[in-house]
């Protein structure tokens, strides 16, 4: 990846990253995204986004629609609160994205109110929700609508 990006990143418009990029190589990765100047669809791993996150630098201002796996075979980091910060994460990384597609597990069943432990949220905390969420929709492969709250993440 580190030499054929930086040869063929301003062509590409859309990039998949399979597999979990170790967590020792994630500031390479969030430099070799910065060489794909034509980048518009990126595809990877939650671990990978999670990596990458506490970098705190934007990513890539034109990329538009983000998908996420759910396919490692590690789990977030203990005391991650992954959902409650992924909208305001993404918008600082990836400014310009409007499609979050979730290519991992959903429960539709879940809702924020019935997540925390013997607390329901009130209409300020689904307010607040909505304010972060707005401009972003989050879909299945299939382009169905889905809630925040129903992404599994490990």
């Amino acid at each position: 990846m580190m030499v054929f990006i930086p040869i063929n990143g301003e062509n590409m418009k859309t990039m998949t990253i399979v597999g979990t990029v170790g967590g020792q190589f994630a500031q390479s990765l969030a430099t070799c995204l910065r060489d794909c100047r034509r980048l518009g669809e990126l595809v990877m791993d939650v671990n990978d986004l999670a990596r990458l996150i506490p970098l705190g630098q934007l990513l890539h201002p034109q990329v538009t629609q983000l998908s996420l796996t759910n396919c490692s075979s590690t789990a977030l980091p203990s005391g991650n609160d992954f959902l409650a910060t992924l909208i305001p994460n993404l918008r600082a990384c990836f400014p310009n994205v409007n499609v979050l597609r979730w290519l991992g597990d959903v429960d539709r069943n879940l809702s924020r109110s019935n997540t925390r432990k013997g607390s329901h949220s009130s209409e300020n905390d689904v307010d607040a929700m909505y304010v972060h969420i707005s401009g972003i929709r989050i879909e299945n492969r299939a382009g169905e609508r889905l809630e925040l709250d129903w992404l599994l993440v490990r």
